[in-house]
């Protein structure tokens, strides 16, 4: 009886393990399923962020270069003005010079007229004399009854003769005056038009550079408009992603039961006792953890080391693979992101499950930026299998390893909390 006894409290025994392993098994699938997909929201969920960011930045340049126009616009049209108010002052300038020419023209032919008539009257008068001269001379001599008399009447006409001369010198100087200054009111004129002229072109010009101005205005207000729209629409997409997130989270929390490790402080994290994740002596750091790069912070740590091109990437521990992506050939430095893997370049992801203090405890590592890839989706590995090769793929400016971690499958931590042994 004894032995039966003891046969079915080991029996009852048996059977229970194996169901909390079974269990355990169970929801372990939960958690990778669920924080597979939330992993999914989460890239999709920073690639949006990453869009709108880029959006906000084209959108301040371009609002810079729409003020930057619309200030070039009121210049131009400023200029414009001041160009046709001068225009406005030589109009009234050339018509005031024209009234004087007129006058001027006026004055020189009543004055032509005034010397023409007096030049004929002297004509007529010195025509008498001359035909009178011999009678004259003779009356003079026989009817002067003494010789000053005879000086006296010969001075009379001289003196006729002088009047008139200076008069005709007079009015011939008066024209003389009058076209010097019909002379000079006409190169005013003719320099205030050719001033018009050339204000004529200046305006010419201006307003076809405020209508190239105004077109560049026009696409710049239409380009402003559609980032606007862009970046609504990101924002939409953002809101999105946050509550699908919150969906899976929430569901994930129900699956395990509530069963769960949840915790205040990410510092609290149990820690794990890892293999450091590049073998071959490869543990100089080039980025730390929430390392502020211009509006966003990185999320894990770089691995970088001169000759570290090719080095055996492997999996930090047990665990299961459930993400691989090895799409990316643009294995070289450079500048901006070719794109690939969301920045990542060629990756890979590991779920590992723990059981801690009978609380379930879901970590995933993220090997990025590999040069080759040797694992696929749904695989489980070992601590320390290789999985890939250190490159340069995705959003890398040399060959380095970025290495990054969550808590729970949705919060990134610092991958250094945890415990490392170095191969």
């Amino acid at each position: 009886m004894a032995g039966k006894k003891i046969f079915c409290v080991f029996f009852i025994c048996i059977t229970f393990f194996f169901a909390i392993c079974s269990s355990n098994k169970i929801i372990s699938h939960h958690f990778i399923a669920y924080s597979s997909v939330i992993d999914q929201h989460r890239q999709n969920q920073e690639r949006v962020k990453s869009k709108k960011n880029t959006l906000e930045k084209t959108l301040k340049e371009t609002q810079k270069k729409v003020d930057d126009k619309r200030r070039q616009y009121d210049s131009v049209n400023s200029k414009i003005m001041s160009v046709k108010e001068r225009k406005l002052k030589i109009n009234k300038r050339v018509d005031d010079l024209r009234i004087q020419i007129e006058q001027v023209k006026r004055d020189i032919a009543a004055k032509e007229r005034e010397v023409a008539e007096n030049t004929e009257v002297l004509k007529l008068r010195l025509a008498a004399i001359y035909k009178a001269g011999e009678v004259q001379l003779i009356d003079l001599v026989f009817n002067a009854k003494t010789f000053e008399e005879l000086i006296d009447k010969a001075e009379i006409i001289t003196k006729v003769s002088d009047h008139d001369n200076r008069l005709l010198s007079a009015l011939k100087d008066n024209i003389s005056s009058l076209e010097g200054m019909k002379t000079g009111l006409t190169s005013q004129e003719a320099s205030l038009v050719a001033e018009t002229n050339s204000l004529n072109e200046v305006e010419a010009q201006l307003r076809e550079l405020l209508v190239q101005n105004e077109t560049l205005l026009k696409q710049l207000e239409s380009d402003k408009s559609r980032i606007q729209a862009e970046i609504y629409d990101a924002d939409v997409e953002v809101r999105q992603i946050q509550n699908a997130i919150d969906m899976e989270v929430a569901r994930l929390r129900r699956n395990s039961g509530g069963n769960l490790l949840s915790l205040a402080n990410l510092s609290d994290i149990p820690k794990s006792k890892w293999v450091w994740p590049v073998l071959g002596g490869f543990t100089r750091r080039s980025s730390e953890y929430m390392e502020r790069r211009g509006n966003v912070y990185h999320k894990g740590i770089d691995i970088a080391s001169k000759g570290i091109y090719g080095a055996t990437v492997v999996a930090v521990d047990d665990g299961v693979v459930i993400a691989a992506f090895i799409g990316c050939s643009h294995d070289y430095g450079k500048l901006r992101s070719c794109g690939c893997g969301g920045g990542y370049g060629n990756y890979v992801m590991v779920r590992h499950t723990y059981m801690i203090n009978s609380k379930i405890v879901i970590k995933i590592s993220i090997y990025g930026h590999l040069a080759r890839v040797c694992v696929s989706s749904g695989q489980s590995v070992k601590k320390g299998q290789k999985i890939g090769e250190v490159g340069s793929t995705g959003h890398s400016t040399g060959p380095h390893l970025h290495f990054q971690t969550k808590f729970n499958g949705v919060t990134d931590y610092n991958p250094l909390n945890e415990s490392y042994v170095y191969y």
